[in-house]
């Protein structure tokens, strides 16, 4: 199951950023409005996994209040530390006489934002061998994560960065969800109470990427209000469902 865990969140988190940095890379500047659109679809993905799957798992497993308790927590630590990121990009910015809209601000945010929030996703790969869903989690964040390394590469490239170095950069940033599912598959052989803590608090902390970075990143790259992206985001929610009743 260590075995599992391991190769499952690989492909998760490193190829999936990595192959969404390739294929920003090879888009360029007319993938701005596809990347705002895959990002709404991505995001009802995730939201479909974690309102109709995740949390009704970590309901089932705890009960009501520690569900709560682990979606806060989560959402509390993401929002922490976006908010610290934020706040030394906009020093470094200011001493080096730099826009907060500049392209290269804009990979970096994402970048550490990405690479911040795949430890959580790696923490749901983890505890989701100990309940068979393991491969589902994984295509879903796998399909998640492409979006991502095209968000990290794409403005990074734009600005001015090597296409080889954007391209590292967004595997790279996918590591973190092999470290964060070592953690799920530790803590989940404890007790099933640990588990389901486990896949409330990746739930709240999923959740609090989507509204907090991953919408409003759609939002700015696609600069204009977007039907079609909208319909993006319901879709995704839709197939998470789907796919949730399916290989479940």
């Amino acid at each position: 199951m260590l075995k599992s865990a391991i190769i499952l969140s690989l492909i998760a988190g490193v190829l999936g950023t990595g192959i969404g940095g390739l294929i920003g890379v090879f888009l360029g500047k007319t993938s701005k409005k596809l990347t705002s659109r895959m990002f709404n679809f991505a995001s009802g993905v995730m939201l479909g996994i974690v309102f109709f799957d995740l949390l009704p798992r970590a309901l089932e497993m705890s009960g009501l209040i520690l569900a709560v308790i682990g979606v806060l927590t989560g959402s509390l630590f993401v929002f922490f530390i976006s908010s610290a990121v934020d706040r030394k990009l906009q020093i470094y910015n200011d001493l080096n006489n730099k826009k907060n809209t500049s392209l290269i601000t804009t990979g970096i945010v994402m970048l550490f934002s990405i690479t911040m929030h795949n430890l959580p996703e790696g923490l749901v790969i983890g505890t989701s061998t100990y309940i068979s869903t393991g491969v589902l989690t994984t295509i879903l964040i796998g399909m998640h994560n492409i979006p991502e390394g095209m968000a990290i590469s794409l403005p990074l490239v734009e600005g001015g960065s090597r296409k080889r170095k954007a391209v590292y950069l967004s595997f790279l940033s996918g590591v973190p969800t092999v470290i964060g599912a070592l953690i799920g598959f530790a803590l989940g052989s404890i007790s099933t109470s640990i588990i389901a803590f486990c896949l409330s608090l990746a739930s709240g902390a999923m959740i609090c990427v989507v509204f907090s970075e991953m919408i409003p990143s759609a939002h700015e790259l696609c600069g204009e209000r977007d039907k079609v992206g909208t319909a993006a985001l319901i879709f995704g929610v839709g197939l998470g469902m789907i796919l949730v009743n399916l290989l479940n």
